[in-house]
């Protein structure tokens, strides 16, 4: 999927707040990879920030082993293990699993990988694929928000057209 999101549309996808959004780029977390529409000028509190399909499995990862209790600090010395950028697909056939204060992932050929290299017992386990359906989901009902809203703006135009002439 090619498609890129606002940041108002990423709050609406993964439900994380346009501060942590902020704060993630401003400290070089989780920078947004789409095209900025306003390319040379500094993002401005979401302004001209845009967001690939692929950041949004990232968002919604980083946002669930949050609720799962594991600190920032932790997620960020995982992420170059978890978010490689030449990993893709392999990203979605990994489950990360957590116990609050380590981070593994299980890939899908059964290897086991601990990301902050220190063992404790796994018991909440993080699907990356479920991740991706579930954003996909909310992604189709936007598209199709989008064609509907689309549609009935041209039959106003249109509608209007023919009253005015």
């Amino acid at each position: 999927m090619s498609r890129e999101f606002t940041a108002a549309q990423v709050f609406e996808i993964t439900k994380v707040s346009q501060r942590s959004l902020d704060y993630w780029d401003k400290t070089d977390f989780l920078k947004p990879s789409g095209s900025s529409r306003q390319a040379g000028r500094k993002n401005a509190r979401g302004k001209g920030r845009l967001y690939t399909y692929s950041d949004l499995i990232k968002i919604c990862t980083v946002a669930r082993l949050r609720k799962a209790g594991i600190e920032l600090t932790k997620i960020r010395k995982a992420q170059d293990q978890v978010f490689r950028k030449d990993r893709k697909r392999q990203l979605l056939l990994q489950t990360v699993a957590t116990d609050g204060k380590k981070i593994e992932w299980k890939r899908d050929d059964g290897t086991v990988i601990d990301a902050l290299k220190y063992g404790q017992r796994v018991f909440a386990a993080i699907s990356i694929h479920s991740v991706e359906r579930d954003v996909e989901k909310v992604v189709a009902r936007i598209v199709e928000e989008e064609r509907s809203e689309n549609r009935e703006s041209s039959r106003r135009r249109r509608s209007g057209s023919r009253t005015a002439g």
